[in-house]
């Protein structure tokens, strides 16, 4: 939208409505410039949710003696959770009050607990260099070497191993102390390639004076192996001493994650112009890293699975979450589905190759729209 009495500049806005059960729903927008709404919006919705939770009753009745206050849940019950959420605004998260969120990109979030809980969705761990190829050298210590800290970890035939390793040099390399980690169990899960996705319970201290940590985390290798590699993993841990009070809350967290398709699709479009811009000359190098990635889907799905184990209607519900998993999963890894009219098949490919074959010959190929995608045979 354009107003006219700041000037006539461009600005950027946000609404929210939210309804506490039966109770008057609630309304607040937020808007700013555009040049600097990502900036200043953060800011704004945490000051939204702190008048949210000191307006009283739903009712709009009085106020109690707790004036200020944020619900308490029951022991074990589930917090009040007011939407969060930052960066790219490409993904949204209900949070209890306190809760932050630190990262959003490309559908991944990231949010810390006011108790020390750690909550990663739809996230990887990328360019993990492999120190035992011949090209490892040139990645970490040649002129062509891409600058700052590299995480530096052997793929083995132990996902979760592999994922202490790069945790622990991520941490190192933001200066935090490394975790120390005590499998519990691990349940390998359907998938492609020789070292199949795995869903682990786990303790953890990260030696920063919180304690022993409860956790969970499903993992997925990116790709092949080789000179660098990628590790998908959605995870969340508790202080164990909050782990029982807190675990119904956390769940309902998690289970509120959702895309913000807007931004998304703005950013697909973003991308997809700049890839016919640059066209063939990047077709070597588009194929070369999808080469370095592979499926990735159910990445979500496995870390709720470790939170609804004894749920009934769990299939039905993954179900959707398949279908997210695989969008997200083609807008990370530049891919579209692209369909053969002629032999009524379809295929998952880069953008740039999709977009060659459309305009080589429309009346044959076209790109099937997520709406459209059929489960079994696209995903």
């Amino acid at each position: 939208m354009r107003a006219k009495i700041i000037g006539g500049q461009q600005l950027a806005g946000l609404l929210i409505i939210t309804q506490h059960g039966n109770g008057v729903p609630q309304m607040g927008i937020l808007y700013d410039l555009a040049k600097r709404f990502l900036t200043t919006e953060p800011a704004m919705l945490k000051a939204v949710s702190a008048a949210w939770l000191g307006a009283g009753s739903p009712s709009g009745g009085s106020r109690s003696p707790s004036q200020g206050q944020p619900e308490a849940a029951p022991r074990g019950g589930v917090e009040p959770l007011f939407p969060a959420t930052g960066g790219d605004r490409s993904a949204v998260i209900n949070l209890p009050h306190g809760w932050q969120v630190t990262s959003v990109a490309g559908g991944s979030i990231f949010a810390l607990g006011n108790h020390g809980e750690m909550l990663g969705l739809q996230a990887a761990y990328q360019q993990i260099i492999d120190p035992r190829y011949p090209q490892a050298q040139q990645l970490m210590n040649e002129p062509t070497a891409t600058r700052g800290p590299k995480v530096v970890c052997a793929l083995g035939g132990d996902l979760f191993q592999d994922y202490v390793c790069a945790f622990n040099q991520v941490r190192r390399n933001n200066g935090k102390s490394s975790g120390t980690f005590n499998v519990t169990s691990v349940q390998p899960q359907q998938g492609p390639g020789q070292i199949r996705p795995i869903v682990a319970l786990f303790t953890l201290d990260l030696n920063d004076g919180m304690g022993p940590r409860n956790g969970s985390v499903r993992l997925d290798l990116m790709g092949a192996p080789g000179p660098t590699w990628a590790l998908g993993f959605s995870m969340s841990n508790i202080p164990r001493k909050y782990a029982d009070a807190e675990a119904l809350t956390l769940k309902a967290v998690v289970a509120s994650y959702r895309r913000n398709e807007g931004v998304i699709s703005s950013e697909n479009a973003a991308v997809m112009d700049r890839i016919r811009q640059q066209g063939i000359r990047n077709q070597k190098q588009a194929d070369a890293i999808n080469q370095r990635r592979e499926d990735n889907k159910q990445a979500f799905e496995g870390h709720m699975q470790s939170l609804n184990q004894n749920s009934n209607d769990f299939d039905q519900h993954m179900g959707n979450i398949d279908w997210q998993s695989k969008i997200t999963q083609d807008y990370i890894l530049d891919r579209s589905v692209v369909k053969d009219t002629d032999f009524d098949g379809t295929a998952t490919v880069g953008n740039k190759f999709a977009d060659a074959l459309v305009k080589a010959n429309p009346n044959r190929f076209e790109i099937v729209q997520n709406s459209d995608l059929i489960r079994g045979r696209d995903y």
